[in-house]
C-alpha cells in the first residue's frame, strides 16, 4: 500500500478523514491566531475555529468532500483571540490509495491588503468573482494575488487565466470558483 504524501505547501490545508490526520501550514496556523503550532490538530479544533452558525454548512460540505467533490469553500475564521477573519479555502482529493483519501488545498486570509492597491493586476477578474457573491472586489484582489502567490504565477496570469475560464463556464459557481484558478498552474 502506497503512503500518502502527507506534507503541506505555505497557505496549505490536508485532511486524512480515514486516519482522522489534520495537518496547517505554519501560514494557516497563524491565520487562526497561533504564534506557532501548540495544539494537536483534530477535527474538533479545526471546527472550533468557525463561527457556530456555519458548523452546519461545514460539516455538509465535509460530507460532499468524502464523496469526492472538489468544494471552495469561504467562511469566517474565529481566532484565538476572538477576532473574525474572512477566508476562503479550496479542497480537492489529490490522492487516493483504498480508502485512504488525501484531501488538500489553500487557504487564505482575505482581509484588506493595503499592499495590492486598486490599480493592482485582477481588477476585472476580481469584479467578476464579486459577482458570484461569495465575496467583494477588494477580498477578490486579494484572492488573486495570494491564490498567483501560492501557485508562483504571476497575478496577470492568473487574471487572465480565470475570466478565459469563466467565460467558458456560464454557470461559474461559488463550489467551481476553485476550479477556473487551481488548475492555471496547468494552463488552459
Amino acid at each position: 500500500m502506497t503512503v500518502p504524501d502527507l506534507t503541506v505547501r505555505a497557505h496549505e490545508v490536508l485532511w486524512v478523514p480515514a486516519a482522522n490526520i489534520w495537518r496547517w501550514s505554519d501560514e494557516i496556523w497563524a491565520l487562526h491566531g497561533y504564534e506557532t503550532p501548540e495544539a494537536e490538530l483534530t477535527r474538533e479544533l479545526a471546527i472550533a475555529h468557525a463561527k457556530h452558525v456555519d458548523h452546519p454548512r461545514i460539516f455538509a460540505l465535509w460530507a460532499r468532500l468524502l464523496e469526492g467533490e472538489h468544494l471552495t469553500f469561504i467562511h469566517d475564521v474565529v481566532t484565538v483571540q476572538a477576532r473574525q477573519r474572512p477566508t476562503y479555502m479550496g479542497l480537492r482529493t489529490v490522492s487516493r490509495t483504498g480508502e485512504q483519501r488525501v484531501v488538500k488545498g489553500p487557504m487564505f486570509d482575505l482581509s484588506p491588503d493595503p499592499s495590492i492597491g486598486e490599480d493592482a493586476p485582477g481588477h476585472e477578474a476580481s469584479r467578476r468573482i464579486a459577482e458570484f457573491g461569495t465575496m467583494s472586489v477588494l477580498q477578490g484582489r486579494v484572492l488573486i494575488h495570494r491564490y498567483a502567490s501560492y501557485l508562483g504565477i504571476s497575478p496577470e496570469a492568473l487574471s487572465e487565466h480565470f475570466l478565459r475560464r469563466a467565460d467558458q463556464t456560464p454557470d461559474l459557481s461559488a463550489d467551481t470558483l476553485d476550479h477556473c484558478l487551481a488548475d492555471a498552474a496547468t494552463g488552459p
